[in-house]
């Protein structure tokens, strides 16, 4: 593997709002998790500079200086498996890896308690898969005051916008039945379908996250995207098959229509 010039720790907090206490407690946490790491695999005073972009996705960047490239890819790569920790518990009491002291567990679990003020938190240590963590695993940590989101592989109907390649690819959706806004992560492999879509009405499949109440929150694994036609009126399809109605003008045809439905349900 080629030494890295600089090695990246990512935290996504993912809300309708964030506000800039929460995206600054989690920015503290963070690095406070990070030299704790640190120090436990080197027996030393934490060296590392962590530089962190002015943004609300908390975006630690460190070049090997105080510590070789091996050292800081086992530092952020033993950061996020104390997150994984947090989401294979499922809610129970956490088995935290070894290399995590005291103060990185009491760092994590409060960047993990911002789950009260936001919906998911997504972190990403350098090459490392995602993880994505929602309210339903913190049943243990906040003592179970916040509903849980449920997931499911499912479709949502709505115009795309927004895309973003800032973090994980993401766009959003303005969904079709509530009007609310949802995150829609995407796999770089499709940005190319992504961007043609873009202002069009679509249907997206993934893991979709609901809230208690069964409106959607997010879609974290896009895995196909279908462009909605466009709707044509009835006269333009009579135009093109005049035998569509049977000789009957469109208005009279839609009427018809509508009565023998009627009469069916009736």
């Amino acid at each position: 593997m080629p030494t890295p010039e600089v090695v990246r720790f990512v935290v996504e907090l993912e809300g309708e709002e964030v506000d800039l206490g929460t995206y600054d407690l989690a920015l503290r946490e963070l690095r406070t998790a990070l030299w704790d790491v640190e120090e436990q695999l080197t027996r030393r005073p934490p060296q590392v500079a962590w530089i962190f972009d002015d943004e609300p996705v908390v975006r630690a960047v460190a070049s090997p200086d105080g510590v070789n490239a091996d050292t800081l890819l086992r530092i952020v790569r033993e950061v996020r498996a104390g997150f994984k920790s947090v989401l294979d518990a499922e809610g129970h009491p956490v088995k935290w890896p070894a290399t995590f002291g005291e103060r990185a567990k009491r760092a994590v679990k409060k960047i993990i308690r911002q789950l009260e003020r936001v919906n998911t938190i997504t972190v990403a240590a350098h090459d490392a898969e995602p993880l994505t963590i929602s309210r339903a695993v913190i049943r243990y940590e906040v003592g179970g005051r916040v509903p849980p989101l449920y997931a499911e592989v499912s479709s949502l109907d709505g115009v795309l916008d927004l895309i973003s390649v800032r973090g994980r690819p993401h766009f959003g959706l303005e969904e079709h039945v509530t009007g609310r806004r949802v995150r829609c992560s995407f796999p770089e492999a499709m940005f190319e379908e992504v961007k043609k879509a873009l202002g069009s009405r679509v249907v997206v499949e993934g893991l979709v996250k609901y809230r208690h109440d069964g409106t959607p929150v997010s879609i974290g694994e896009v895995r196909s995207l279908w462009v909605r036609p466009a709707v044509q009126p009835i006269a333009e399809i009579v135009g093109k098959f005049p035998d569509f109605t049977g000789g009957l003008p469109a208005g009279e045809y839609v009427r018809r229509m509508r009565e023998d439905d009627d009469d069916a349900r009736g």
